[in-house]
């Protein structure tokens, strides 16, 4: 399986993209191979003859070429249709992997030959003259604020079986550049290679059960401990380093202990509308995640034993160190008994073994936290005391003369430091209509409230919180005799309580209220906080928790200024503020805004929302750290990470960041070390470069901007509100032009699809499935849908708009960006398949009131991109993307043909609502026309790099 590629573009980028073509051809041909020795030449003629057409059909729109293709494909029985889509979805998982690899090896290049690429990199950053002192830049390092959180949100389709066989083969690849190599070691990666593409073509792609949330826990714990950890220290050391040189340059007092990159997780603590995260799920998730940590550090403590052998023949003791290791012998006799002889005259090993005594110990109670713990003495009750011992032998070393033979031992400070004893923060995420439930059958139930707490106005839900909140008597009795629900959401702060004396307010004190759209919805948490011991407006108890609003909805990022400013006015909630060093995060959600409002509405919303949360924080003396709910897709708010936050709004970022990574995102960025390296060295970069050009003096756009945004926001939104949400039977369009039922049958996490059991509406579906559906079906719309009809509105609406449009693009990140995703989208999107998936599943009269709307409107938007960007074609400025899409959409064309006679058959059969594969114990329910729609939907995600 092989293919010759074109490159319309320029000679330099056929030269950069050669060592490219040459790995996919020749693991195409590895592919070819091994379709032939299993299968027989029969499919491989069957995969080529699709493969050839398909370029035909692109290449020349050969109308001949698509109709044998069509019947090339109905003629293949069940098994060969399913030969042929493991075919492609197989060489998909070969080109990802080729495609990540070339960009290590261009950035190794661009490294060697000391290229100059504008690339957002620290390098870079700390290279460029910077038109800034040396004291605000190390102000703003010492400030530097990044939160990345890890999310559950299922839209990683790839098994871990099928990822760890992708690292494989990236490895092999890797290996291969990197000579010289002698012709044992060609022909081992050659069969190396050949192994892995065998594994692959005889392993399952679809998932046969229903990953539970601790299998998700472990999936997403897996990157940590495999890549991120050593990513991000790499990238924590580049920054310390440049803080030592500006604190020299400076003569200021070095400091130690920064954490500018840190992590958090929503895996296990995300229970919106997944009924599966329960309190003990939640316990189960931070025991585990602490777990791999000190397991980890134990891992680090015996490479550093092997690299500290200095003895005290030839280096000095400090007297520090000595007492401590004195004391020591007297904690654990047992050690000092059987090493004394052998390192007593190495000490710093010596120290090690004590502290992999310690370290043992504190694992061992974590894995039976409920019985006795050992002595304090014996086992480490706070990451700081591990850190301290760690310092000692540090400086220990530094003192006796070292320099270089402490930099592990300084790494592993840094983990310590950045990982602590739980990984990654737990947040817990909960829909605001649980705790207004809970709270009015408790007033209900106790007869505190005659008619119950959901029947107050919004002013007397305030007063009556705020009465509760100053209050020292107890609300809620010790037994929760009440509904499953509501003892649940109840139950959780109760866990909280636990968790933060179990494992400290480092490993979980964040609770984001999903669905905010009042103030009560947060006041209402301080208080069920307070009744669980976990905040106290009395004394201070050791507790914590960051009371986190989200606002998802158009509406509620509109409202999200004044319910701030609400809440600020709240003498409680100001105290609590107070107790939190001033420090309010919100949430801002990418996903919902967007499928309720469209891309280019969501996009205006949020950033006005920003700007105004910004303003009303600083006028009021609150310290703001924006939480921003991105997904992966560009539907979902996705899209290059760096640029994002260059365009966010001025005054907005201030070193203080957080911000979601979802899905097959994560598997992307952070499967392999040097690419998850890049991706934080560019976040960290983007940061600081966003901070050091903030102008606080004029955080507004020009006027004429942000006229005529309100324009194309207006006309935009009303497009998309008026087809996706006024047409009752475009949910009936929408639910047969895409896979949207049989995409709800794969197992890629354990949250349901829909907010609510057995809806049916756009507006129960949840975001993740709605932009896959329409990813699939090659349509893209919610990435694009609304802007040509809003730019063609702001345009009729000023004077000379064309060229104000294209002054916004050169001139002001924020529109640049907008506009970036939206061409990205077009480009994806095909219209022509999308038509194929309509004329083939969708109702005649559906697809002649609808169709015809969502392609004109396409059309519209692509000239409108066109026209403000000054390009003749998408993604002329940007070739390598323009060339991967060419690359791949010959491929990804032949499984969406399939998949649409696939999807006719299935949705054909009488039996269709209860053929779904279930499994009890070990027996699996085959049906293999579903599962074998499900690869196709494996594939085109595959092929596409996109899911929801």
């Amino acid at each position: 399986m092989h293919r010759e590629i074109d490159l319309n573009s320029s000679n330099d980028f056929v030269t950069r993209s050669r060592a490219l073509r040459d790995d996919v051809r020749s693991l195409g041909f590895v592919l070819g191979d091994t379709i032939k020795r299993f299968e027989g030449e029969e499919i491989f003629q069957h995969v080529e003859n699709l493969r050839a057409l398909f370029k035909r059909i692109h290449n020349q729109s050969d109308a001949s070429a698509r109709a044998q293709a069509r019947d090339l494909i109905e003629k293949l029985d069940l098994t060969s249709a399913t030969k042929v889509i493991k075919a492609f979805l197989t060489y998909f998982d070969l080109i990802n992997i080729a495609e990540q690899n070339h960009r290590l090896r261009r950035l190794s290049q661009r490294q060697t030959a000391s290229e100059t690429v504008h690339d957002h990199t620290l390098e870079e950053l700390f290279g460029a003259k910077l038109e800034v002192d040396p004291q605000s830049l190390l102000d703003v390092l010492s400030r530097l604020d990044i939160e990345v959180v890890f999310t559950a949100h299922p839209t990683e389709i790839t098994r871990r079986t099928v990822l760890l066989k992708q690292l494989e083969l990236a490895r092999l690849l890797y290996k291969r550049d990197h000579p010289p190599l002698s012709q044992r070691q060609v022909r081992s990666i050659e069969r190396g290679l050949s192994g892995v593409v065998e594994s692959l073509w005889l392993t399952d792609h679809v998932i046969y059960f229903k990953p539970g949330v601790l299998d998700e826990v472990r999936y997403g714990v897996y990157h940590f401990d495999h890549v991120v950890i050593d990513a991000i220290v790499d990238v924590h050391e580049m920054l310390a380093n440049f803080c030592r040189v500006l604190e020299q340059k400076l003569g200021a007092t070095p400091r130690d202990g920064r954490t500018f990159i840190t992590f958090g997780s929503w895996i296990g603590g995300d229970r919106d509308g997944n009924p599966f995260v329960t309190p003990e799920i939640t316990k189960q998730t931070l025991a585990y995640q602490k777990q791999v940590i000190l397991e980890r550090y134990l891992r680090e403590l015996e490479a550093l034993f092997n690299e500290l052998s200095q003895s005290r023949n030839c280096s000095v003791v400090s007297s520090s160190l000595a007492a401590s290791l004195a004391q020591d012998g007297e904690t654990f006799p047992e050690v000092k008994e059987r090493f004394v002889e052998r390192f007593e005259l190495e000490p710093f090993r010596f120290k090690l073994l004590y502290i992999r005594a310690k370290l043992t110990n504190t694992l061992s109670n974590n894995k039976n936290a409920s019985s006795a713990p050992t002595p304090a003495t014996t086992h480490y009750l706070k990451p700081g005391e591990l850190a301290d011992d760690l310092t000692l032998v540090r400086e220990s070393l530094r003192a006796t003369g070292c320099t270089s033979s402490v930099d592990r031992l300084e790494r592993f400070l840094y983990m310590v430091q950045i990982f602590g004893f739980h990984l990654a923060k737990l947040d817990l995420r909960q829909h605001s209509i649980r705790h207004l439930n809970a709270l009015d059958e408790v007033t209900g139930a106790l007869d505190v409230i005659a008619g119950g707490y959901a029947s107050l106005s919004e002013q007397g839900r305030l007063d009556f919180l705020s009465q509760e909140l100053r209050t020292r008597r107890p609300l809620l009795p010790l037994t929760l005799a009440f509904s499953d629900e509501t003892r649940e959401t109840l139950e959780v702060f109760r866990m909280m309580y636990w968790a933060q004396e179990t494992y400290g307010t480092a490993a979980l004190d964040t609770y984001i209220v999903s669905m905010t759209e009042r103030a009560s919805d947060l006041l209402a948490i301080l208080l069920l906080a307070k009744e669980s011991g976990i905040y106290s407006p009395f004394r201070k108890n050791g507790k914590s928790i960051s009371v986190v609003p989200l606002f998802e909805t158009i509406e509620d990022l509109r409202r999200a200024p004044e319910m701030f400013e609400t809440l600020l006015r709240i003498p409680e909630y100001r105290q609590y503020l107070q107790s939190r060093n001033n420090l309010q995060e919100i949430m801002i959600g990418y996903s919902d805004s967007g499928k309720n409002g469209g891309i280019s509405t969501s996009s205006w919303e949020l950033h006005k929302a920003q700007k105004q949360l910004v303003a009303t924080a600083e006028a009021n003396g609150i310290r703001l750290r924006l939480f921003h709910g991105r997904g992966g897709t560009i539907g979902r708010g996705g899209g290059p990470t760096h640029r994002a936050i260059l365009s966010q709004p001025a005054g907005t970022v201030d070193g203080r960041i957080k911000l979601t990574e979802q899905g097959e995102v994560i598997s992307s960025k952070y499967a392999l070390h040097d690419i998850a390296v890049r991706n934080f060295n560019r976040l960290a970069a983007a940061v600081i470069e966003s901070t050091l050009a903030q102008n606080r003096s004029s955080l507004a756009e020009p006027k004429e901007w942000a006229e005529f945004m309100d324009t194309l926001s207006q006309a935009a939104f009303a497009c998309y509100q008026q087809l996706v949400y006024e047409d009752k039977e475009f949910v009936d369009f929408f639910n047969q032009t895409t896979p949207i039922t049989e995409i709800a049958k794969l197992r890629m996490g354990s949250r349901p699809t829909r907010r609510k059991s057995g809806s049916t509406s756009i507006s129960d579906l949840r975001a993740i499935p709605w932009v896959f559906g329409w990813t699939q079906s090659r349509y893209m719309l919610p990435a694009w849908y609304g802007f040509g009809t809003g730019f063609l509105a702001a345009s009729n609406a000023s004077r000379d708009s064309l060229r104000l449009a294209q002054e916004m693009y050169k001139s002001w990140p924020f529109f640049r960006g907008l506009i970036a995703r939206i061409e990205t989208s077009l480009a994806v999107a095909d219209t022509n398949i999308a038509e194929y998936y309509a004329d083939r599943l969708v109702e005649p009269r559906l697809k002649a009131k609808f169709f015809g709307i969502i392609k004109d409107e396409f059309e519209k938007t692509r000239q409108a991109v066109l026209s403000v960007s000054q390009q003749g074609e998408l993604l002329e400025h940007v070739p390598y993307l323009k060339h991967s899409i060419s690359l791949r959409n010959p491929y990804v064309d032949p499984l969406s043909y399939l998949q649409v006679h696939l999807i006719q058959q299935l949705r054909d059969r009488d039996s269709i609502a209860q053929s779904e594969p279930t499994h009890s114990g070990s027996e699996i329910l085959r049906d293999p026309l579903l599962e074998t729609v499900l690869m196709t939907i494996n594939g085109v995600a595959e092929g596409l790099q996109s899911t929801g």
